[in-house]
């Protein structure tokens, strides 16, 4: 139709699945991540949620390309089923026998066990995943979670992948249902592309279509975006019909009358075309607090993808709570607050459902998204370990901590494993509507915890935080000298110097500050240290023993208990 007038060699915006087309955004990236992760680490339930049009099949079709030769992966696409049709439809896609002309639950489900045990044997993951799972029964989502029960002493023997639109996580929250929320290890959900993810996922489709050339202008670009919400599918529906419109009038360039145009007639009924103008500018307009205004100003840097404004008021310089000259708690009292700010006051906190994941976010964090990204949430452990950290003027946060010989610690993890770790520590949070914000947790005390967020620090139920939590974490530790993996017995080097003068300020030993090796005795007395403290007793010096060796011996260090 157009290609040959714009000099392309396929249309652009297709909305078939080019696999040539691909573009991965960052938040694709991880949310391809995610899944990969519940492969590869057996992680029980992971769920992957997104609105309509985001990506979420461009994500499984990927892991599909990509999955390790050692895994059978059953993909459901149709979930309306019953209990039973489930379990034969999963027996189907394994290659799982069963009398097809007459066969019960029970036969299925013990057929599917032996199946599942012979591939744990034979070292192969076995992997559930199911699309459009919003569509779920919940009896049918009830016997989905007991098929996790099938589980050996070190894994679980089925690892189950939900992919679905927002309704899930709605779906997920119900009573009944709590059981199986409670198993799902990694959550991620799918956002739109923001402005500038839209520009460049404009320009790659035309790239791959055969021109170099800047065939939209900056306006219709931008227009694309706001009548799209950043959704690919809609984006592709507007450029397309766009391109046609500028053909017809046999213009070079889209322009944003173009793109007015083709939105009108592509959008959905329910939708509005909307202008060029930004959206918030209006809301910036009306507010007339200046924390909200600050806020909004956060929030819109980060939607554009750049970084939050610069406080125009220099911080103060403080010594940082870390060992710079290795002071053990032999010279200064171990028995002082690891917080010198002042605390937030214990008020009774209010009455809220659990199973309202929106009111306890907007409880929580605010209404916007206002830390999303979690920069804020940096800058606030940052000062926490009395570091004046601004990520304007000193850079990554990771790298900017490890000179102070402090380890960024992040990932996915259960709230007891953060608890034995004891540091104050950021959390992502996450809403029924896929909104997310990071905030700082810097202490816990019986069912309360200290959290610090856009609405400030204060005490809140400590349920409230991990009824949203969806175990993404970052958190700060003291490694030792030189520390690039566990000290272990043969070692030497400064690492082992270090750990020789806690061990014997613990047993008070003082010829063990001499040490220059990890020998027999070193080990021995680590052994009994964990042992003591509750931590596995291998001799190894790995992250959770030196933080546990920090908390006995330094003065001041962060902890959230």
């Amino acid at each position: 139709m157009y290609e040959k007038f714009f000099g392309l060699k396929a249309r652009p915006f297709s909305i078939a699945p080019d696999p040539r087309f691909l573009f991965m955004s960052q938040r694709h990236k991880e949310a391809l991540a995610h899944l990969a992760y519940g492969i590869r680490h057996g992680a029980g339930f992971v769920l992957l949620t997104g609105e309509v049009g985001t990506g979420k099949t461009t994500i499984c079709r990927q892991v599909l390309r990509k999955l390790p030769e050692n895994t059978r992966l059953a993909f459901i696409l149709n979930p309306m089923l019953n209990a039973m049709e489930l379990l034969a439809t999963l027996c189907d896609e394994l290659g799982v026998d069963y009398d097809a002309s007459e066969y019960s639950l029970k036969q299925l489900t013990d057929n599917l066990t032996q199946f599942l045990l012979q591939c744990y044997q034979d070292e192969i993951n076995v992997v559930l995943m199911i699309d459009e799972a919003q569509n779920l029964a919940p009896e049918v989502l009830e016997q989905i979670r007991l098929l996790t029960n099938l589980e050996t002493d070190q894994r679980k023997l089925l690892q189950i992948i939900l992919v679905g639109q927002p309704e899930l996580q709605s779906l997920l929250a119900k009573q009944e249902l709590r059981q199986l929320s409670q198993r799902v290890t990694a959550r991620y959900h799918l956002r739109p592309l923001n402005e500038e993810e839209t520009q460049s996922y404009i320009h790659h489709r035309l790239r791959i279509a055969g021109t170099q050339r800047a065939l939209f202008s900056k306006q219709a670009i931008k227009s694309a975006f706001r009548n799209s919400d950043g959704i690919p599918r809609l984006i592709n529906n507007i450029c397309d019909r766009a391109m046609m419109a500028a053909f017809a009038e046999e213009k070079n360039t889209v322009a944003e009358k173009h793109v007015k145009v083709a939105a009108a007639e592509s959008l959905p009924p329910d939708r509005d075309v909307v202008s060029a103008t930004p959206w918030f500018r209006s809301k910036l307009a009306m507010s007339a607090s200046f924390f909200i205004v600050l806020a909004a100003g956060y929030w819109v840097g980060q939607i554009s993808g750049g970084e939050p404004p610069k406080t125009t008021e220099p911080q103060a310089q403080s010594k940082p709570v870390i060992e710079t000259k290795q002071t053990l708690a032999s010279e200064i009292s171990s028995d002082s607050k690891s917080d010198k700010a002042p605390e937030a006051e214990k008020e009774p906190a209010e009455q809220l459902n659990l199973s309202d994941r929106n009111a306890l976010f907007a409880s929580l964090v605010g209404d916007s998204k206002f830390d999303e990204f979690g920069y804020v949430s940096q800058a606030q452990l940052a000062d926490r370990w009395q570091l004046p950290y601004d990520r304007l003027r000193d850079g990554d946060f990771c790298r900017y901590v490890a000179d102070y010989r402090l380890k960024c610690e992040s990932g996915s993890s259960s709230w007891f494993e953060l608890k034995e770790l004891n540091r104050p520590v950021n959390l992502l949070l996450e809403n029924n509507d896929g909104d997310q914000s990071w905030l700082t947790l810097h202490a816990i005390e019986s069912d309360q915890a200290e959290i610090e967020s856009s609405l400030g620090r204060r005490w809140v139920k400590l349920d409230w935080i991990l009824s949203l939590w969806n175990r993404e974490y970052l958190m700060l530790w003291q490694a030792p000298p030189g520390y690039s993996k566990p000290i272990s017995f043969g070692d030497r080097g400064d690492g082992v110097k270090w750990l020789a003068q806690r061990m014997a300020f613990v047993f008070s030993d003082e010829s063990l500050k001499n040490s220059q090796v990890f020998d027999k005795t070193m080990k021995d007395l680590l052994v009994d240290f964990q042992t003591r403290h509750g931590l596995k007793a291998d001799g190894i010096a790995g992250m959770n023993t030196l933080i546990q060796l920090n908390s006995s011996t330094t003065k001041d260090i962060p902890k959230l208990k």
